[in-house]
C-alpha cells in the first residue's frame, strides 16, 4: 500500500494557488439555487468534493399545549432537491407513539424508494 503525505507539485491542469481554487468553487456554485442541492467544496491540498443530499426529510411536531392542541401533532415532509414530493400529518397522544409512527413512515418510504431505485439500475 502506498501512502502519499504530500501530493507533490501541481501539474499544468491544476490550480496555481488557493485563491484561484476558491474562486473556481464559488463560481461553480453560483447557479445552485436550491438549499439542499449538492455543492462543490474544498478539502485540503486542492482535493475537491461534490457533496450534498438528494433526498431530505424535514418535520416539525408540537407538544400538547393549550394553544397547540391536546396531542403531539405536526407534519413530516420528504423533499427531492428541495421540492416537496410527499408529506404526512401526524397526531399522537404520546411522544413515544409519535416517534414510532414517524420512524415507521420514513422507514417505509425509504424501503419503497430503495426498491424503485434498484429496479432502475
Amino acid at each position: 500500500m502506498k501512502i502519499i503525505i504530500n501530493g507533490g507539485k501541481p501539474l499544468k491542469n491544476s490550480f496555481k494557488n488557493y485563491d484561484e481554487y476558491h474562486k473556481w468553487i464559488d463560481k461553480s456554485n453560483e447557479d445552485k439555487k436550491e438549499f439542499y442541492e449538492p455543492l462543490w467544496g474544498s478539502d485540503c491540498s486542492f482535493k475537491t468534493d461534490f457533496d450534498g443530499p438528494i433526498i431530505h426529510i424535514s418535520s416539525r411536531f408540537y407538544p400538547p399545549a393549550e394553544h397547540y392542541g391536546p396531542k403531539w401533532d405536526g407534519t413530516c415532509c420528504i423533499y427531492f432537491l428541495s421540492k416537496e414530493i410527499c408529506s404526512k400529518d401526524f397526531k399522537c397522544d404520546t411522544i413515544d407513539e409519535l416517534k414510532k409512527e414517524v420512524e415507521k413512515y420514513v422507514k417505509n418510504y425509504c424501503k419503497k424508494l430503495k426498491k424503485k431505485l434498484n429496479s432502475m439500475i
